[in-house]
């Protein structure tokens, strides 16, 4: 995890966090899943649970 990342979550900068992910995530990167689990994780912190479960159903779709 990209320490930028870590101090963002750490520091509960949850909004930083999840823009940072959703860039990661789209540029379909190797580590893209990685960075949709993290999104659905900011979301959850968010306090949207749909769009978490959304997330995590694409998860679910996509993983190898």
């Amino acid at each position: 995890m990209p320490k930028q990342l870590q101090d963002w979550l750490s520091e509960g900068e949850i909004q930083k966090a999840l823009k940072f992910s959703i860039s990661k995530m789209t540029r379909g990167s190797k580590t893209s899943m990685f960075y949709a689990v993290i999104t659905a994780y900011c979301y959850l912190k968010s306090g949207k649970a749909n769009e978490c479960m959304e997330a995590l159903n694409d998860y679910k779709t996509t993983k190898p």
